[in-house]
């Protein structure tokens, strides 16, 4: 896909995209096994969990934003953005529901997430969001290739594909935002993000190994994996 560089491409995008969904293979008789639903449950319920903000603060912050900078398309861009996480959540809650497989109301790293995305500016909400974005495209390519089940798979596509694009979205704004900050500022903020999301990936390993390890990740590929994309979304 051509590179977006405006909010109005964006908004464009978004558009189109919900309108071009993938096909999910919802009537997909397929019953996840035994060790399938064990290696996969805790995992997609905090996920789903994690896909179903409201938005209000992330809004708040952006129209904040947008009164100092005019950049009035990134909140209808920004509203896009959210309806695609609720989607996200959505079709996960679907799935669940059709291998009887519980929502959970709340999950103690989930809260811990929210609660650092509602404590800063919308600079650091944005930089709490992209870290788990990061990690969620790693989560989704896990998770395709720890069952067979062909409308869990069809969902990890294109979660997958929006995920990417959200990466894209948000690192945009985040260059926006940090245009003047000096040299020194910007490696000081570079220091804080790199230990910041070793600390996320620790405890996303020990939270999801299970799903990891039956999609094909040991430790090192999924630090690296991850490692690599933080690195070329933060730049």
């Amino acid at each position: 896909m051509t590179t977006l560089t405006s909010q109005q491409s964006w908004v464009d995008y978004f558009v189109r995209n919900r309108d071009q969904l993938l096909d999910i293979a919802w009537m997909d008789s397929y019953e996840l096994t035994v060790a399938e639903r064990a290696a996969i449950t805790k995992s997609v319920q905090q996920f789903q969990l994690g896909e179903q903000s409201d938005g209000k603060r992330f809004i708040f912050l952006a129209e904040r934003y947008i009164a100092r900078t005019g950049d009035t398309d990134y909140l209808e861009a920004l509203h896009l953005f959210i309806a695609e996480e609720q989607r996200h959540s959505r079709d996960l809650a679907r799935f669940m529901h059709q291998q009887h497989i519980p929502c959970i109301e709340s999950h103690p790293v989930d809260s811990v997430f929210r609660w650092l995305r509602r404590l800063f500016n919308l600079e650091l909400e944005i930089v709490v969001l992209l870290s788990a974005e990061v990690i969620a495209c790693t989560f989704y390519k896990a998770l395709y290739d720890a069952t067979e089940s062909k409308t869990l798979r069809d969902l990890c596509r294109q979660i997958l594909r929006d995920e990417v694009q959200h990466l894209k979205f948000q690192s945009g704004t985040l260059r926006k935002i940090r245009g003047r900050r000096s040299r020194l500022g910007r490696w000081l903020t570079q220091c804080g993000e790199r230990l910041f999301f070793a600390v996320v990936l620790i405890v996303v390993w020990h939270g999801h190994r299970a799903v990891y390890r039956a999609g094909g990740f040991s430790f090192r590929k999924f630090w690296l994996a991850n490692w690599n994309r933080h690195s070329r979304t933060f730049t």
